[in-house]
């Protein structure tokens, strides 16, 4: 019997993630963290194909929020809503231009008294240039240089009373 054991990729080093990048926070709360993916990640990438382009897996955009929402709230539950998937991010076949992605968060306003989530709307965009010519990290307004990917909601639970998951028994599910 082979034991499943968690391994660490070559190219993640603690401290920052390698796909998620430096966070930075406004005064407005807005939380944003900007990476230029290295030829590492993008070689790691490069393998999820659509026709003859390397492209970014759909579900590397929703894995982005596992280590935003664990810096900010630790090992919290959380659920993504209303995923929208914009556009592909095409990766350069020769690496010639590496993208820098930036993953904003942004929170939501609620109305009601009493708040047991932290929500937030979430965009997920990139750019391909120099360091310099990206701009600020922090996403104040549009910036055309930058291309959505995908957008949703993220609801954090505040405790973990909040959600309440379902336990499964796996050895009973070919029963009928």
């Amino acid at each position: 019997m082979l034991l499943w054991s968690h391994s660490a990729f070559t190219w993640y080093r603690a401290g920052c993630h390698p796909l998620l990048g430096e966070h930075a926070c406004d005064q407005d709360g807005v939380h944003v963290w900007t990476a230029r993916w290295d030829d590492a990640v993008v070689t790691y990438l490069s393998n999820h194909r659509v026709g003859q382009m390397a492209v970014v897996p759909g579900s590397c955009f929703l894995e982005l929020l596992a280590p935003a929402v664990e810096e900010l709230y630790g090992d919290a539950a959380y659920e993504l809503k209303n995923v929208v998937f914009e556009r592909m991010l095409v990766l350069d076949a020769f690496f010639l231009k590496r993208p820098v992605v930036r993953v904003s968060l942004k929170p939501v306003v609620s109305n009601d008294r009493i708040v047991k989530m932290a929500a937030y709307a979430v965009s997920i965009e990139s750019v391909f240039g120099a360091a310099e010519d990206t701009g600020s990290s922090l996403s104040n307004g549009v910036d055309e240089r930058w291309t959505r990917h995908a957008t949703m909601q993220v609801e954090v639970a505040q405790t973990t009373t909040d959600k309440v998951l379902s336990v499964v028994d796996i050895n009973g599910l070919g029963e009928a």
